[in-house]
């Protein structure tokens, strides 16, 4: 219950990461990211949810570069860094 929680609030924060782009809504994501232990079980467990949710097609763990639109939050004790590109395939 926890992780999805964790799975929530992730997905939120992507969803506001788009809106901030100027992302269409409709618009496919590729969705890059660092997170804190508990949250990247949390975002591996429910990726599939994650995925229908935020129209990605991708979840990368890892380092987010600077030139993609960059959101860095912390809710529930962990830690999350999200970058976001859209998708052409």
């Amino acid at each position: 219950l926890v992780r999805e929680g964790l799975a929530r609030e992730f997905v939120r924060r992507v969803q506001d990461l788009r809106k901030q782009a100027d992302f269409d809504i409709s618009d496919r994501i590729r969705v890059y990211y660092a997170a804190t232990p508990m949250l990247l079980e949390a975002i591996n467990s429910f990726s599939d949810y994650i995925k229908a949710e935020t129209l990605a097609l991708e979840l990368a763990p890892g380092e987010v570069s600077a030139d993609m639109p960059v959101s860095t939050d912390e809710f529930d004790n962990e830690q999350v860094t999200v970058g976001i590109v859209k998708a052409f395939n």
